[in-house]
């Protein structure tokens, strides 16, 4: 009964020796790539709703732009010109 004790506490502390001197070794220099793209599904639907607002305003401005030709016969000309409708006609 004593070998198998004596056996056990062997075969233990061999394990605990093989496991801690299996360190995982770190690297200092990792450094984890960066980028702008979102990866949550939250992070990916705040992003698109601010592209959408961008969007929304920028059709408001060119909105309001050719509102302010309807009073202004050479802003209506400069409009023409330009090619700037918010439909993105011309």
């Amino acid at each position: 009964m004593r070998r198998i004790e004596h056996g056990l506490i062997v075969v233990t502390l061999a394990g605990l020796a093989a496991i801690l001197g299996c360190e995982e070794s770190v690297d200092d220099d990792y450094a984890p790539v960066v980028d702008d793209t979102p990866n949550s599904t939250l992070g990916k639907a705040k992003g698109f709703s601010e592209d959408t607002i961008a969007d929304m305003q920028e059709r408001q401005e060119a909105i309001g732009r050719q509102a302010d030709t309807v009073f202004d016969d050479a802003a209506a000309r400069e409009l023409e010109k330009s090619g700037d409708f918010p439909d993105g006609g011309g």
